[in-house]
């Protein structure tokens, strides 16, 4: 497997040998990451509009940038590593009669010519100060830039481990202050929110992972092991962790 496709992998926390199977795997799932229309609502709400430049990092299926063009009539430039959801992506903008561009590269490295964004975003790729700094080199000041990641609840979760060096929201925006940026919205979801779509995607993934397992019966293993590990990692975003869309303004 080609270093790029092993990114890919470790981005929806793919074993190694489901990774020929990815596109089948998540063939019933859309979006990974916050909602097409929070996004849209989102940059709406940023002032994005007709003619303005939006990169979208880790597009995946591009169903938020499709979205986006579709709704604000901005420009989009999706990019991502994994040929079959760009592929995917293309025949959504062709359906919704939009013209959209592909790129397939690694996200984290990506470094466009002559594309100096009005809006970029990462939804749901990598954790918070990571995506901050991938995210701000490539939108002109006074843009905007929108993340997807998860921070720290605290209360009764105060002292839970599997919080350890994950900001809280307020930690998150005191980063955004100290880089000169305005955090104009920080959306946590709340545990209901992530329990309804915890058992979308946990439907979705067993469906295709039924189907998978009957044409391939040595796959039984692995894949009770990836599904295991999806569902132990969405009751995690119904309580000590959650999810949470930022719009950060560039100073």
């Amino acid at each position: 497997m080609s270093r790029l496709l092993e990114s890919v992998a470790r981005s929806v926390d793919c074993p190694g040998p489901l990774m020929p199977y990815l596109a089948e795997l998540f063939a019933g799932l859309q979006s990974l990451g916050s909602s097409p229309r929070m996004v849209v609502g989102a940059l709406r709400r940023a002032g994005i509009g007709p003619g303005d430049r939006l990169l979208d990092l880790a597009c995946g299926k591009g169903v938020s940038a499709v979205a986006a063009a579709r709704a604000l009539g901005c420009r989009v430039r999706g990019v991502d590593a994994y040929p079959p959801f760009l592929a995917e992506a293309a025949s959504r903008a062709a359906r919704a009669g939009v013209s959209c561009e592909w790129v397939r590269a690694d996200a984290r490295r990506y470094r466009p010519a002559a594309f100096h964004a009005d809006a970029a975003m990462m939804i749901g790729l990598d954790p918070f100060p990571k995506a901050v700094r991938v995210l701000r080199r490539l939108v002109r000041p006074g843009g905007v830039y929108l993340i997807d990641d998860v921070v720290a609840m605290r209360g009764r979760w105060r002292n839970c481990p599997d919080t350890t060096g994950i900001p809280t929201v307020e930690e998150a925006n005191a980063m955004i202050a100290r880089l000169g940026d305005i955090v104009e919205e920080a959306r946590v979801m709340s545990a209901n929110q992530c329990r309804r779509i915890n058992a979308v995607i946990n439907h979705a993934l067993a469906a295709s992972a039924s189907r998978l397992k009957n044409r391939h019966p040595r796959l039984r293993p692995v894949l009770r092991g990836f599904l295991r590990g999806q569902r132990d990692a969405g009751r995690m975003l119904e309580g000590p962790i959650r999810p949470v869309l930022w719009v950060v303004r560039r100073g």
